[in-house]
């Protein structure tokens, strides 16, 4: 009888050990506030700078629609949905399907850029940084 007690107890205490000590992905650990420091640049097609901005801004990252999705509102205007994966990846969609933009480093802190075209010649690169608040 005390051989069986100590069983159950030390396989209690492994499997206590294996929840707690596995940090398990949930993409709910981005969300919430994030200071955002945004520098947008504006290329002509021979991929010169024509303009520079930096925009700092509280923004916010929230859930998308689908279990590996996130919206992150990162200035005033801006806003995209971005993919993200068990290691903190981020993938945004381009030609070719899905392309890496960027990732999370640790739960508090992310870098991404995303390309927009303004027009036939020209386009505009943010490139994001953020803390979580």
């Amino acid at each position: 009888m005390k051989k069986i007690t100590i069983t159950l107890a030390a396989a209690t205490v492994a499997i206590l050990l294996l929840f707690t000590g596995c940090d398990k992905y949930h993409r709910d650990r981005y969300v919430g506030y994030w200071d955002f420091v945004t520098e947008k640049r504006t290329y002509s097609d021979d991929f010169e700078i024509i303009k520079r901005d930096t925009i700092n801004y509280l923004g916010k990252i929230s859930n998308g629609k689908y279990e590996n999705e996130i919206i992150i509102h990162y200035t005033n205007n801006d806003e995209i949905t971005i993919h993200v994966d068990t290691k903190g990846n981020l993938y945004s969609i381009c030609e070719g399907g899905y392309c890496k933009c960027g990732n999370f480093t640790k739960k508090d802190k992310i870098y991404f850029n995303t390309k927009s075209p303004n027009s036939y010649d020209i386009s505009e690169t943010h490139y994001v940084n953020g803390i979580k608040k």
